[in-house]
C-alpha cells in the first residue's frame, strides 16, 4: 500500500517516486543556475575591457583638445595682460589742412616787409611739425577776412614783379608750402588774365625772375647771376626752370597749368602744385 512505499523510502533514504534523482548528476553548470560558460565568460571580459579602453581614450583625447585650445588662450590673454591693455591708434588731428585751403591772415595796414617774410618762414616750420606731403594751400586774407589782391601782397612781401607780367595776372592767388625730401619749400599759383601774353612776358624776365621773387625761398641763399633756363614738360603742361644752387634741391620752377601761372621753388613742389591744382579742375 502507499504508507508502506512511503515508509520504506524513508527508511532506505529513497524518493517514493520513480526518476526522482535523474538530475542528481547534473553540474552547477548544466542546472540552470544563470552563470555563463567558461568561453562565454572570457569574450564577455574582452568586451568589457575594450569598451572601458575606448571609453578613457575617448576622455583623453577630450581632455588634451581642451588643454590645447585653452593652452593657446591663455598664451594670448597671458600677452595681452602683460603688455597691460591693447594699444590704442592714436589719431592726431592735424593743425593744417592739405585737401583744402586754409587762411593765413596778415595785418596789412601794420606789418613791415621782414615781418611778413619772418612769418612765411614761421608757418613752413609750423607745417613741417604737422607732417604733411601734399601741398599745404593757404589763402592770404586781411584782419576783416578779405582776401587780399596779388598786386597788394607783392608789395608787402617784397616781391618786385614787373608792371608787363602784373597786368597780364589776375588779382587772386594762392600761396603753397610743401615738404620736399625735409627740406620745406614754397610755391605760388596766380589765376591768369592773359595766358598768352604772360607765357612771353615770363620768358622775357626770366634773368631776373629769381631775384624778384626772392620771398618764396624761405630764406634760403639762391644763385641770382648765370641763371640758365630749361625746359621740360610734366603732367600735360610745359615747365621752365633753372637750379639755383649746386645740389639742385633749390630751383625756380614755373608753368602754365589750366588757366594759372604756377611758380614753384623745386621741381617736386612744382609737380606737387601741378597735380592739385589739376586734381581740383577735373
Amino acid at each position: 500500500s502507499y504508507s508502506k512505499i512511503k515508509s520504506f523510502a524513508k527508511n532506505e533514504g529513497v524518493s517514493p517516486w520513480p526518476n526522482n534523482n535523474k538530475d542528481d548528476s547534473k553540474t552547477e553548470a548544466e542546472s540552470g543556475n544563470g552563470k555563463p560558460s567558461a568561453p562565454k565568460a572570457k569574450w564577455y571580459r574582452i568586451l568589457v575591457i575594450t569598451v572601458v579602453i575606448l571609453t578613457i581614450a575617448t576622455f583623453m583625447a577630450g581632455g588634451y583638445y581642451y588643454w590645447i585650445t585653452h593652452k593657446g588662450t591663455e598664451q594670448v590673454e597671458t600677452i595681452v595682460n602683460s603688455q597691460g591693455e591693447k594699444p590704442q591708434i592714436e589719431v592726431t588731428e592735424k593743425k593744417f589742412s592739405d585737401e583744402n585751403p586754409n587762411v593765413l591772415a596778415v595785418d596789412t595796414e601794420t606789418i613791415k616787409t621782414a615781418d611778413l617774410q619772418q612769418l612765411l618762414i614761421q608757418k613752413s616750420n609750423e607745417i613741417k611739425e604737422d607732417g604733411h606731403n601734399k601741398p599745404v594751400e593757404f589763402i592770404v586774407n586781411d584782419l576783416n577776412n578779405n582776401p587780399i589782391a596779388f598786386s597788394r601782397f607783392a608789395i608787402i612781401s617784397g616781391i618786385k614783379i614787373s608792371t608787363s607780367v602784373l597786368d597780364n595776372l589776375e588779382e587772386k592767388f594762392s600761396l603753397y608750402f610743401y615738404n620736399d625730401g625735409g627740406n620745406m619749400r614754397m610755391g605760388i599759383a596766380i589765376s591768369l588774365k592773359n595766358k598768352e601774353n604772360a607765357v612771353q612776358e615770363m620768358k622775357d624776365e626770366e634773368i631776373i625772375l629769381a631775384d624778384d621773387l626772392i620771398p618764396l625761398f624761405l630764406g634760403n641763399e639762391v644763385m641770382k647771376e648765370g641763371v640758365i633756363f630749361k625746359e621740360g614738360n610734366y603732367n600735360n603742361s610745359q615747365i621752365r626752370y633753372a637750379n639755383l644752387n649746386s645740389e639742385g634741391t633749390v630751383s625756380f620752377d614755373y608753368s602754365f597749368a589750366g588757366l594759372k601761372l604756377v611758380i614753384g621753388t623745386s621741381k617736386n613742389t612744382t609737380r606737387a602744385v601741378i597735380d592739385k591744382i589739376s586734381k581740383e579742375s577735373n
